[in-house]
């Protein structure tokens, strides 16, 4: 029987699917490589010697060999290529000197000219929405931009929306010419929460939060939302939506909206060398069924008052107790399946895991099956294994070995 689920057992929820709790399965967010003639545009993390990560750009030649690493700009963590130009996509945030609380945002786009970074776009946002929440700016060919966010931050008329069409002014600063209203049936958000603030009409279960990755085939812009397997694909010369697909087509609004539960679908897409997306899901059953038979852990269930929700104790003894679960779901369903998605088209058809890639998580390492995925295609068309930096693992002694042994490859 399917739990009853309060408002706040809702915002209870949304922290223990931020939390390790969820770890298991939350796959990890990355962009998939773009593609130039033999050569591959990459994101790749570098590790510094203070400890700290730096955001570069890799363009991998068709042989492997790195052939340039770009650093991002500081604050930039994505990046773009389009019309042979390198872009980056970044946020800063002011804050009050006293409270350091947020007072307003700046999001910049920048584009690499001459080995230098200059800004290309700006939006800044004040007022209601202080602290940016989008997820990226991409140029469109027409000289717009298409927006996109992961909380409420494109609006209009008290309605939020996932994505928006932006013009530039001679300041370099965007304005939202309109909101992309057909990604889906209703808008993304509404200010319907306990207490007039924006909550989420799709997929109510993961919190207010809708992440995407963004990837460029051909002349297309592709959206991923990962948590739910659904596709967005954009028309790269004036951000007309031409299609929205689904691996697992129950998992719409409708099903939202009646508050069906549904697993994180997607770990991950790329690019491939012909033009397609391959994207790595779990089962159907795991994606439909998985949360029905293997419900979170809730306060109730264990005899959890409210107020004692965020003690030490309790929150591990629910932690031990949905890791234990989650573990017993991937045990029943260990298998991921791969798809390739015809992006013009829209159609999906299911491939065989492509060489070097696994076909399953082990049995005694249930814990690896989303956390411990980490994959890109090369600039020769094979596929790799990666670490969370975006290193290749290699099958040799050490740690390489040991990753490789968590999964189950094709023989």
């Amino acid at each position: 029987m399917k739990p009853k689920i309060s408002v706040m057992c809702v915002l209870f929820l949304i922290c223990l699917c931020t939390s390790s709790v969820y770890g298991q399965m939350a796959p990890p967010l990355k962009d998939p490589v773009i593609w130039d003639t033999t050569s591959i545009i990459l994101p790749m993390q570098e590790l510094t010697p203070d400890g700290s990560r730096r955001n570069n750009v890799v363009i991998e030649g068709s042989y492997g060999n790195n052939v340039r690493t770009i650093s991002l700009p500081q604050n930039a963590f994505k990046r773009d290529y389009f019309n042979g130009t390198l872009y980056a996509f970044g946020v800063t945030r002011e804050r009050d000197t006293k409270t350091n609380e947020i007072k307003g945002s700046t999001d910049f786009l920048w584009r690499h000219e001459n080995g230098e970074w200059v800004i290309d776009a700006v939006l800044h946002s004040t007022g209601e929405i202080k602290r940016s929440v989008l997820e990226n700016i991409l140029p469109l060919q027409n000289g717009k931009y298409i927006v996109c966010a992961y909380r409420a931050q494109i609006i209009r008329d008290d309605k939020a929306y996932l994505f928006g069409i932006y013009k530039k002014n001679k300041k370099l600063e965007l304005e939202l010419e309109n909101p992309v209203e057909d990604a889906f049936s209703v808008p993304t958000w509404t200010k319907e929460g306990p207490n007039g603030e924006w909550w989420p009409k799709i997929g109510p279960y993961f919190g207010d939060t809708i992440a995407t990755t963004t990837g460029r085939v051909g002349s297309k812009i592709i959206f991923h939302i990962q948590a739910h397997g659904i596709f967005f694909i954009f028309d790269g010369e004036n951000g007309k939506l031409l299609r929205r697909c689904a691996v697992y087509p129950e998992i719409n609004e409708k099903a939202f909206a009646e508050k069906k539960w549904f697993d994180n679908v997607s770990l991950g897409m790329e690019a491939t060398k012909d033009g397609k997306i391959l994207c790595v899901t779990v089962s159907k059953d795991f994606a439909v069924h998985g949360k029905e038979l293997f419900p979170p852990v809730l306060h109730d269930e264990l005899g959890i008052k409210e107020e004692d929700w965020d003690k030490p104790q309790n929150l591990h003894k629910i932690r031990t107790l949905n890791r234990e679960r989650e573990d017993k779901k991937i045990k029943k369903w260990p298998n991921y399946v791969y798809w390739e998605l015809d992006v013009d088209t829209g159609k999906f058809t299911k491939v065989s895991a492509p060489e070097n890639l696994p076909e399953k998580v082990r049995n005694d390492h249930p814990s690896s099956f989303g956390i411990g995925f980490y994959w890109r295609t090369r600039a020769d068309g094979t596929y790799v294994l990666t670490d969370q930096r975006g290193n290749i693992i290699e099958e040799k002694p050490g740690r390489g070995k040991r990753i490789l042994d968590l999964f189950e490859f094709k023989k």
